[in-house]
């Protein structure tokens, strides 16, 4: 077989070209002669210090330069130096929980949580044709529902996941939690608020540090907060707690800055460190 005529990585071409110059190749291989060693590809030896393997040919060494050989062999320096060259990217979390309880006879109660921290309740009929009326839980039935978790950990009845049902607990606290001002928007350099009218949704663009941005959405006077690096994707949306509340509208004050749009995210904030502090 003329190997002239079979594409080859260039690094797999100078290995041939370096084999045939020391008295290599594949019909001396058959003799069994000039040969040393055999190196594999598990062998320590033939990687370079970037974890991919190394192709240099040297005196003894032996590949297996057959069609299959070839094609195995580039497959698996492709693969090598693939995931050698991945870039990781941070962690994100996203939290959903529910609660559920049997009612009567055929209803089961179902009480969520998503990633925006907003609480929703809603009654279904085992089986049922829909999933019922849904309703968002405001501050007072949060606190009703709190003491109720709590109750039932006193006392567990029989079969009760306990640590989950103190987890959705703690859940309910950190969104119940006032508290003075968090640091969160400490220095912040306000930007731009871009408005997506078709939504209703408001987004505030802030500058955190020194490498660091962040988005305030503004939907339905429910305030969320996402960061990231500078260079890096879009994080994931989360709620703002009225202590970080009160640390935008702290911010805010400190530093007005010249878009107007912040005026009325500021007001949304004020309000949710106002509800806080009234209950």
């Amino acid at each position: 077989m003329d190997r002239r005529h079979l594409a080859l990585p260039d690094r797999l071409c100078e290995l041939d070209r370096a084999d045939a110059e020391v008295g290599g190749g594949a019909r001396q291989a058959e003799r069994g002669g000039g040969w040393g060693h055999r190196i594999t590809p598990g062998d320590p030896s033939r990687y370079a210090q970037d974890g991919c393997p190394s192709t240099t040919a040297t005196p003894g060494s032996k590949v297996n330069l057959t069609r299959g050989g070839i094609a195995g062999m580039a497959g698996w320096i492709d693969r090598r130096c693939d995931v050698a060259q991945v870039q990781t990217r941070p962690w994100q979390a996203t939290i959903r929980a529910q609660l559920t309880r049997g009612v009567g006879i055929d209803q089961i109660e179902e009480i969520d949580t998503d990633a925006e921290g907003i609480f929703t309740r809603r009654l279904r009929v085992v089986n049922g044709p829909g999933p019922g009326v849904i309703v968002v839980l405001n501050n007072a039935r949060l606190q009703e529902l709190l003491g109720e978790l709590r109750a039932e950990m006193q006392t567990p009845p029989a079969g009760v996941d306990v640590a989950g049902i103190g987890a959705f607990a703690d859940l309910i606290e950190d969104a119940l939690r006032c508290g003075p001002p968090s640091h969160l928007f400490d220095g912040a350099r306000f930007s731009t608020v871009t408005h997506d009218e078709s939504r209703g949704i408001l987004y505030g663009h802030v500058g955190l540090g020194v490498d660091v941005i962040g988005t305030v959405r503004d939907h339905a006077h429910r305030l969320s907060f996402e960061q990231r690096v500078v260079t890096g994707p879009t994080g994931v949306y989360r709620p703002l707690s009225p202590a970080d509340c009160a640390s935008l509208v702290a911010a805010l004050k400190s530093n007005p800055p010249a878009d107007t749009g912040w005026q009325e995210i500021g007001k949304d904030a004020a309000a949710i460190v106002a509800a806080c502090s009234d209950e």
